[in-house]
This record gives C-alpha cells, structure tokens and sequence, in this order.
C-alpha cells in the first residue's frame, strides 16, 4: 500500500462514524495511526493506548467534577506553619497552606484515583 490508504477503507471508516468530510477525516485518523489506531488487511484496530482512551471516556472518570474539594494533610508549611490541605483542579492535585495559601507541592493527578478511596488514601 506504500504508506496510503486506500479510498474504499477510508470512506468506510468515515461513514461507520458518521463524519462526511473525508478530508478532515483522513488529517485526524492519520494523527492517531500508529498511536490509537491501526491499520489492518483492510479495516482500522485499536491499539492498547486507544482502548485506554475510550475505557477512560466510558467511565465517565473525566467528565466528574472534582473542584474545590480540600482533603487535610498532616505537616506543616514549610513557609509559615500552617495547615496543609490537598486540593484539585484541572487534573492536578496541590498540597497548599491554608495560611498563606502557597503550593507545597503540584502533581498531575487522574480523576480515576478518586474513585473507591476515602481521603486518606488519596493522600
């Protein structure tokens, strides 16, 4: 095939998805070929990263919001003394003061590692 897919394949795709711009279609399936998707004989297959993906938007784990939620932390800040608390937001979890409300610490954080864990766990 030398790289190119062929005509019939890629308007299947297209249609089995409801998308009727082949164009736009074929620029975004060739960003996930290789990574998502692969091509096979003569249909797409999702690779293992795909069926990550659509397991986290099944479980709704993404679509859950999580904002100004704060969970104590033991210690203190380093700054000031204050009480520590974990809070979230768009996808990071933050140790912060309480006192003077500087970050202690920042991590990326999956909303997924909230589910079936009481607080402590978390932390």
């Amino acid at each position: 095939m030398g790289g190119q897919r062929p005509l019939a394949i890629l308007l299947s795709a297209a249609t089995a998805v409801g998308v009727h711009d082949a164009g736009q279609f074929n620029y975004h399936l060739s960003q996930l070929t290789g990574r998502v998707v692969a091509l096979v004989e003569d249909r797409y297959e999702l690779l293992y990263p795909g069926h990550r993906v659509v397991g986290a938007v099944q479980s709704a784990i993404f679509h859950r919001s999580l904002s100004g939620s704060e969970i104590d932390v033991s210690g203190a800040c380093p700054d000031c003394a204050g009480s520590l608390a974990l809070t979230y937001a768009e996808f990071i979890g933050r140790t912060e003061c309480l006192g003077c409300e500087e970050a202690v610490l920042g991590h990326p954080f999956d909303p997924g590692g909230f589910e079936r864990r009481g607080d402590a766990a978390v932390v």
